[in-house]
């Protein structure tokens, strides 16, 4: 089956296909790839079906529209300073040289290190996945009212500026803080990429190590993950497998 697109109600894309063919028909070629993408079963739950599992409202053209305007709207992430600095906005202009307006020069952000990927890194569909992937498993234990309020206060200068007492109250706290005592500094932060939790390092008991809960599940054959913390765990023995 073939199908047509009318351009008479698009005029952005019909402008663009006279101008710009190329990149036109790269933008079109994407969203049919993931027109396809949609409806594939073996992602355990397909993207067309995931909306009315968050809620029996949601429809697919919700999720899907939310979240590319969500993310590739950037005059709406910041409208004041949209005006000034662009799409710099964006957390992904991390992975852009930054130029100082003070003496003109530029340089370069470590994002790798910043969003704990891996030193060779490429600004690939998998990193950026990888990126958008933490930024909504972290945004999902920050309580936006609290950090507003934060904010408004000036209490918000550094990563700990939600104030030590308000860090300690996000559930994934005790993850980050077993990842320090046990491992160190470098590793607070580390993500098992292939299930989404906290690198805690191996299991080993009935309870979770971090928060001492009894919410741990299995994930998979390796894995092991805390409800409660966030806290991942790679299956004993199966860590050098």
């Amino acid at each position: 089956m073939k199908f047509t697109i009318d351009t008479k109600d698009k005029p952005h894309l019909a402008k663009a296909m006279k101008s710009e063919p190329t990149l036109a028909k790269e933008v079109i070629e994407t969203f049919v790839q993931l027109m396809d993408e949609a409806f594939d079963s073996e992602k355990g739950i397909r993207w067309a079906d995931l909306p009315k599992e968050f809620h029996k409202d949601m429809t697919f053209r919700d999720v899907v529209r939310g979240i590319l305007r969500g993310a590739l709207d950037v005059r709406q992430m910041n409208p004041d300073a949209f005006d000034v600095i662009k799409a710099e906005v964006h957390p992904l202009s991390m992975l852009m040289p930054r130029k100082n307006v003070l003496d003109g020069t530029t340089r370069a952000y470590n994002w790798r290190s910043h969003f704990q990927l891996p030193d060779d890194a490429l600004p690939t569909e998998d990193t950026v996945a990888k990126i958008i992937r933490k930024l909504l498993r972290y945004g999902k234990y920050v309580s936006i009212q609290q950090l507003q309020e934060a904010l408004e206060y000036n209490q918000v200068a550094t990563y700990r500026g939600l104030g030590e007492e308000q860090v300690k109250k996000l559930p994934f706290y005790p993850a980050l803080r077993y990842q320090q005592e046990t491992f160190g500094e470098l590793h607070v932060g580390k993500f098992f990429e292939d299930v989404g939790f906290l690198d805690c390092g191996e299991y080993v008991g009935e309870v979770c190590p971090a928060c001492q809960r009894q919410d741990i599940v299995q994930i998979d054959e390796s894995y092991y993950g805390c409800m409660s913390c966030n806290a991942g765990y790679i299956k004993e023995g199966m860590k050098d497998a």
